[in-house]
C-alpha cells in the first residue's frame, strides 16, 4: 500500500513478508520511503521463520498458532485495502489478495508471473 505523507512527501509503504530481511533490504534500496510493517515478539518471530511449512505449523502450541493466524489476517486486511500491491503471483497469498481486492489488474505488480494472460 502506498500513499504520500503530507508532512514529509515520503512514500508510505506497508510491507508484508514472511522474510524479515526483506524490510532491511527495502530500507537500504529506498531510504526515503516510510515503511510500515507488523512487528512480532520473539516466539512469533521464530514461528514465522519456519515459513509456510504446514507440518512445522501443526507442531506449534495453540496460542502461537492463533497469534500467527491473527497477524496474517491483519496483513491480509491491509493489503486488500491497498491502492496498489507488489508481490509474486507464484504465491497463493498474492493471488488471494488480488482476488479479495476487487481492483484492476493494473493495480498489482507481480515480481514473477503475470496475473492475467496477454
Amino acid at each position: 500500500m502506498t500513499s504520500k505523507s503530507s508532512q514529509t512527501d515520503a512514500m508510505i509503504v506497508f510491507v508484508a513478508s514472511d522474510t524479515r530481511s526483506v524490510i532491511q533490504q527495502i530500507k537500504t534500496m529506498r531510504p526515503h520511503w516510510h515503511l510500515i510493517y507488523l512487528t512480532y515478539g520473539e516466539q512469533l518471530r521464530q514461528a514465522i521463520a519456519l515459513g509456510h511449512n504446514q507440518k512445522e505449523f501443526n507442531l506449534l502450541n495453540a496460542e502461537v498458532k492463533l497469534n500467527v493466524t491473527r497477524m496474517f489476517i491483519a496483513e491480509l486486511d491491509v493489503m486488500t485495502n491497498a491502492k496498489g500491491v507488489v508481490c509474486t503471483m507464484s504465491s497463493n497469498v498474492c493471488r488471494l489478495v488480488q482476488i479479495l481486492r476487487h481492483q484492476s489488474e493494473e493495480s498489482v505488480y507481480s515480481l514473477d508471473e503475470l496475473w492475467h494472460p496477454n
